[in-house]
């Protein structure tokens, strides 16, 4: 698990749901900026970029930060940039029998409730360097860490063309049992 939280900035929560954050002087500007200059990457279908743009999430992580293993809230596929430095990301598709409780921010490692330690088990891990991207399917519980001397940066944006179709046909069974995050998506 990561030692230290990154610094993130959700500009989405930026000047509606985070005000008491304090997020600069005029934060709807600085968000309607991203907003009109996000493009959709040449390689996902022709779609709305608006939505990308209003999804946008800031990360920089410290070395040795990173952001515990979670499910992220939504039912659209992200993407991650990394912009500078490298990051581990480690992921697990939820068990057959997932925890109905969810995946919160490290819920998973038993900290608020010692029956759950053991329970993460990711199935895979990859290192992300500079210049590259990370694509999570919705459902996919998630933890990353910044390995590299220097800090890590990056912006993940959610898009909803392709739909993961086939991945939740397979999943689906395991997400209907998750009282939040992906169980409501059906």
């Amino acid at each position: 698990a990561p030692t230290n939280r990154p610094f993130y900035w959700d500009i989405a929560k930026a000047f509606d749901q985070e005000k008491h954050r304090k997020w600069g002087k005029d934060p709807k500007t600085v968000v309607s900026k991203i907003v009109q200059s996000t493009a959709v990457p040449y390689w996902l279908p022709e779609q709305q970029s608006v939505g990308m743009g209003r999804s946008s999430e800031m990360w920089f992580h410290p070395p040795g930060a990173g952001a515990p293993a979670h499910m992220d809230p939504h039912c659209k596929t992200t993407v991650s940039y990394c912009f500078s430095g490298r990051r581990k990301w480690r992921m697990m598709i939820p068990p057959a029998e997932p925890n109905p409780q969810g995946y919160f921010d490290g819920e998973i490692y038993g900290a608020s409730d010692p029956s759950r330690r053991g329970e993460w088990q990711p199935t895979f891990e990859l290192e992300a360097p500079a210049g590259s991207a990370v694509i999570v399917y919705p459902g996919m519980v998630h933890e990353t860490a910044s390995i590299g001397e220097g800090c890590s940066s990056s912006i993940s944006q959610t898009f909803e063309v392709p739909v993961a179709a086939a991945y939740y046909r397979a999943f689906w069974p395991r997400f209907a049992l998750i009282q939040e995050d992906v169980g409501m998506c059906g």
